[in-house]
């Protein structure tokens, strides 16, 4: 007995609809089926023959084009059959080999790009577990985006009217450490002090003359290098800018100040310390302004006071 798939039932499209064979004896062709059974499955190419391996073991295949039609036989009397067409891949293709070279290629691809990103990673890891550390001045914050404040406190330094007084400002905590029972071993009493410190001028912000000055530690936690630029409100364009602001030092000895200082950079947005109202000076922050001169005018514009930024790479 031989099995056809009929070919008459959807000339439009040269295939078959789902559901019908027809089977008839060894010999007939598949326009003369002796009968028609449904069953279910895909729409069939025309001519899938389908042998017969036995009266009730009836799985074969046949290949027509590049689909196999399977059926799964069941009945005594009559022979109930299932198309099901499923794509084959047979190693006689003239495809085959190329497809296996791209496979192999595309995966030494993938395995080179996994080995990057994870590279990668542990540079990543490696550089947050490094980090940049910087002081905001005039803040208790950090900037947020890629920074974690270490600790916040209150700008410090030597007087201003000291000769020898300390250069720099410090942001000191509010809970200090103290070791109990430490003297001066100094026969002479030579020590240095620490003050608190004020803005010295409206020009940081309104009412801020004389009030106590703020600060944060900051971490940028995917940087490594970090520098304050003087002049500049804008960091250069492979930085990330943590904070811009105002230049701020010590002051010149010719008002009256004659302490050393440096250059900070005071947040543009700068905020005073609650009951700090009390003229006490210390270490204060004045504006910087430019000098022509030895300072080359322009680009710089004399008397003109100076921005700054904090820049993170």
């Amino acid at each position: 007995m031989a099995y056809y798939i009929l070919s008459e039932l959807d000339s439009a499209t040269n295939s078959i609809s789902p559901y019908y064979l027809g089977f008839s004896d060894v010999g007939n062709t598949a326009n003369n089926p002796v009968g028609i059974h449904s069953g279910r499955g895909l729409p069939a190419p025309v001519g899938s023959v389908i042998f017969d391996k036995g009266e009730l073991d009836c799985v074969s295949v046949k290949k027509t084009g590049e689909y196999s039609a399977v059926t799964y036989c069941t009945g005594n009397a009559k022979v109930l059959c299932e198309v099901r067409l499923s794509k084959r891949l047979l190693i006689d293709d003239i495809d085959i080999h190329q497809l296996v070279n791209d496979v192999d290629t595309l995966k030494q691809t993938v395995q080179g790009q996994h080995n990057q990103i994870q590279s990668l990673l542990s540079l990543l890891s490696a550089k947050e577990a490094a980090g940049a550390i910087y002081t905001r001045w005039g803040r208790k914050d950090c900037t947020g985006n890629g920074t974690e404040l270490v600790y916040e406190g209150f700008a410090g330094g030597g007087p201003f009217a000291q000769d020898g007084a300390a250069v720099n400002y410090v942001c000191l905590p509010h809970d200090p450490d103290f070791y109990n029972g430490d003297v001066s071993m100094s026969p002479y009493g030579h020590m240095s002090t620490m003050y608190g410190s004020e803005y010295e001028d409206n020009y940081f912000g309104p009412n801020m003359f004389q009030k106590d000055v703020p600060c944060a530690v900051c971490r940028a936690t995917k940087a490594s290098s970090i520098m304050m630029i003087p002049g500049k409100s804008e960091c250069p364009w492979t930085w990330k800018r943590e904070f811009y602001g105002r230049l701020a030092a010590g002051g010149d000895s010719g008002h009256g100040i004659v302490a050393a200082s440096e250059y900070v950079c005071v947040d543009y947005s700068p905020i005073a310390l609650e009951g700090g109202l009390a003229d006490e000076n210390g270490k204060l922050f004045v504006p910087v302004k430019a000098v022509c001169g030895t300072l080359r005018c322009p680009p710089y514009k004399n008397n003109a006071f100076l921005t700054c930024a904090v820049c993170s790479k």
